[in-house]
């Protein structure tokens, strides 16, 4: 299984209660970003799954469009201070190929390290916009898998940006 892991992209921080954030111009920017960079990397996933909070449902819609992903659902798995084993049961029986998550830090930096060396502590940051992939045998088991890359926004733009082969 592949796990795309997204950390949604900038919000605005005043005028708002904190679930009701929704993404600034730069963080629409943003998302579309890491969508051309994705379609740039031929990604192809089967299913958006985005924490319940504004900013993450924004971030994941933008890229569901512009992928044209068929399957997109919510979850609270992905909010901070969630249970984390929780979202890898539900992950488990959607039994999907290629998940792309779109959540918030510290919970995905969390997220991430679960999947490769069991726990959920160490030194991961995903900053936001940034966007991991982690290879996982299917059913998910912690501490199984591999992280295969973790990009920054000025390497997606970069990606998203260079000129198709």
């Amino acid at each position: 299984m592949l796990l795309y892991i997204l950390r949604h992209g900038d919000a605005v921080e005043q005028g708002y209660e904190d679930a009701e954030r929704p993404l600034s111009s730069l963080g629409k920017e943003q998302s579309l970003t890491v969508a051309k960079a994705l379609k740039s990397l031929n990604v192809n996933v089967d299913a958006v799954l985005s924490s319940t909070l504004e900013r993450a449902k924004q971030t994941g819609k933008i890229i569901e469009k512009e992928l044209d992903i068929k399957k997109f659902s919510m979850t609270q798995y992905l909010i901070p201070g969630s249970d984390h084993l929780e979202l890898v049961k539900q992950l488990n029986e959607l039994g999907l190929n290629q998940v792309l998550l779109v959540g918030h830090e510290p919970h995905l930096s969390a997220l991430l390290s679960l999947l490769v060396n069991g726990k959920t502590y160490s030194h991961i940051e995903i900053k936001k916009g940034s966007l991991a992939l982690v290879e996982t045998p299917a059913p998910i088991e912690k501490g199984k898998g591999v992280l295969r890359w973790l990009l920054n926004l000025d390497l997606l733009n970069r990606i998203a940006s260079s000129p198709a082969t």
